[in-house]
């Protein structure tokens, strides 16, 4: 684990958590989070190379843990939120359910554990336990308040904004991600938009006043989305963007062309043009492919075109 300081943007102290002695092997650090007020301290979902995965949770300060850690395996947590408090951290994943914990100088317990399993990450906002499986639960009585809809059994990642008053949950349907916001108040859909791209969600945070930041997988590959949608907001103008609809294409020669898809996204309302122009990179204008070049018209409401290339 590595701490980096964002206003100098220098790194910091470096740690290893050791390794696993029953089944051997480096613990990974699953999720991490910072004790509020305090960013020499962090909470460690650790896991290890068996199944389950789960080996404790533990407290760091400046690198050293603290003695006290939760047991493991299917009672421990995989993903973390603290509270505003520093000494209360809630937990989950797939196998536990929402594990409250409470911290103090020797390092962290188990207090009290309610039956709702939260899926792959959790968020503390107004003094209630948002989970990527769509409960919302009270975590000072163990009352599920309610459920948001339609959410997959295994969870999608999500961010929470109060202000706004919605919940924004991103999922992979193998081709595409689709994003679904809902109303916090009411539990309510607001909407859906499905990006033109797919990948596993490993995180989701809202930037800006209309806009949602995207991590995401694909072909262990890790990419940075950064989206701009009137389903967030519409305090703002929305961009155009046009793009490449694939990153490679394999195609043989015997097929005689190839067709690349160009995407546009964004406010769709008006026209947008794209000029474009084939160039050599290991292949040859003549004897490997014919030259393209032109213009991409995008008339309103129209999101796809495509352009043809012979080979």
């Amino acid at each position: 684990i590595r701490r980096f300081d964002l206003a100098t943007q220098t790194a910091g102290i470096q740690f290893s958590m050791g390794q696993d002695p029953l089944f051997g092997g480096t613990f990974k650090a699953n999720d991490i989070a910072v004790l509020p007020d305090n960013s020499n301290s962090i909470a460690v979902a650790r896991h290890i190379t068996a199944s389950p995965p789960q080996a404790c949770v533990a407290i760091y300060d400046n690198g050293v843990m603290r003695t006290t850690t939760t047991p493991g395996h299917i009672v421990a947590s995989s993903f973390l939120a603290f509270s505003q408090n520093a000494n209360l951290l809630y937990g989950g994943g797939f196998d536990s359910g929402l594990n409250t914990m409470t911290i103090d100088a020797n390092g962290v317990s188990i207090t009290s554990t309610t039956p709702y399993r939260v899926g792959p990450n959790i968020e503390f906002k107004n003094g209630l336990v948002y989970s990527s499986r769509g409960q919302v639960v009270d975590p000072a009585s163990g009352a599920l308040v309610g459920t948001f809809s339609n959410i997959p059994s295994f969870g999608a990642t999500m961010t929470v904004d109060l202000a706004l008053g919605r919940i924004f949950f991103a999922s992979d349907n193998f081709s595409n991600i689709v994003i679904s916001a809902y109303d916090i108040n009411t539990f309510l859909p607001v909407g859906q938009i499905t990006l033109p791209f797919g990948g596993s969600v490993t995180r989701l945070l809202r930037w800006g006043p209309n806009g949602l930041a995207l991590r995401a997988l694909s072909n262990n590959e890790g990419k940075l989305y950064l989206i701009q949608s009137a389903l967030v907001s519409g305090a703002a103008p929305v961009p155009t963007g046009i793009q490449v609809g694939v990153g490679t294409m394999t195609v043989f020669e015997g097929n005689g062309r190839v067709d690349l898809p160009v995407i546009r996204t964004g406010d769709l309302s008006g026209e947008s043009f794209i000029s474009y122009a084939t160039s050599n990179g290991t292949a040859n204008e003549r004897t490997d492919y014919t030259t393209s070049l032109g213009r991409l018209l995008f008339g309103p409401g129209e999101s796809t075109k495509t352009i043809r290339v012979f080979i």
